[in-house]
């Protein structure tokens, strides 16, 4: 992917621009250099304290950026493509105006989302991404905490299973306000009746109504939930075969058990689904008039325990 022509900001003052010299980025006013490994910016400040990861921990895989798609379409098949992520693909670009080329920043960009393929493939918008490691998909290594980039820079964000591994998702969504332009949109998807998945770096879960608290700075276009009880359940077997097995037999035996459960959550009722759903979503826009109002989120919540 070649690289965005982005004014570029120093990620720890967020202020002053970087320029490139003897092949590495500098700000001015910091006195900081940025490295650029195999031709990708590493725009993240390790000394800051909310970023985890270590210089030496970041990952080029671009050679291995076919074996990533492969793993990625197995992901798929076993655990289907999320028609809800479909269908707020279609509502994020049909909101977006068309009148020229839309910036749209991807954050955890490394691997494309399940669902997501027209949002990569439309030519109407200019993806930037963005992720701790790099891949044919990726344009800049960057912390979610600190993005290198000016205020108001892009017409919309999406970020989709980033959130719960981040250690301040309050810090990386008013960043994402920040660098959206008034009346941008965001759309993010967090897992919620899901077990730990990579590790150490899996922090926090949201309901659907602590999802739309999360992004309380932005106007409300739609929330609501990702996957049912089914594709729930699904993963807790899968867990738990795991737990005396290892993950390859786990996900080879909960193939058939996923189908089936998967197929169930189609016929259950909206009520029904909240409760137990797999993960939620939060589809908004930046609106500088916009005041959230705590009464909207009574209004958020519609499962079987009202």
């Amino acid at each position: 992917m070649s690289k965005k022509k982005l004014c570029l900001v120093c990620p720890s003052c967020k202020v002053f621009e970087i320029n490139l010299i003897n092949d590495k980025f500098f700000c001015d006013e910091c006195n900081l250099y940025y490295d650029i490994k195999n031709g990708y910016p590493i725009l993240i400040n390790f000394n800051l304290k909310i970023v985890l990861i270590k210089q030496n921990e970041i990952k080029i895989e671009k050679k291995n950026f076919r074996n990533i798609t492969l793993k990625k379409k197995l992901f798929n098949y076993l655990y289907g493509v999320s028609k809800v992520t479909q269908i707020n693909v279609i509502n994020f670009l049909e909101k977006i105006n068309n009148d020229h080329v839309k910036k749209i920043l991807v954050i955890g960009g490394a691997t494309r989302g399940s669902g997501t393929k027209k949002l990569w493939e439309n030519n109407q918008i200019e993806i930037t991404s963005l992720d701790l490691m790099g891949t044919e998909n990726v344009d800049y290594i960057a912390d979610a905490h600190y993005l290198p980039f000016k205020d108001e820079t892009f017409d919309g964000v999406w970020i989709q299973a980033v959130l719960e591994h981040v250690v301040s998702p309050e810090t990386v969504v008013n960043e994402i306000f920040r660098v959206l332009k008034n009346n941008g949109l965001v759309y993010s998807e967090i897992p919620f009746m899901q077990q730990i998945h990579m590790g150490k770096n899996d922090f926090t879960r949201y309901t659907a109504s602590g999802h739309r608290f999360l992004f309380k700075k932005f106007e409300k276009i739609d929330v609501g939930i990702n996957g049912g009880p089914g594709v729930s359940l699904s993963w807790s077997l899968k867990y738990f075969i795991w737990s005396f097995t290892n993950e390859k037999i786990a996900n080879i035996l909960t193939i058939v058990p996923f189908f089936i459960l998967r197929f169930f959550d189609n016929f259950l009722s909206q009520s029904a689904t909240w409760d137990g759903s797999s993960g939620s979503y939060f589809f908004g826009k930046k609106n500088f008039k916009f005041k959230f109002d705590k009464e909207e989120l009574s209004q958020i919540y519609k499962g079987k325990q009202i």
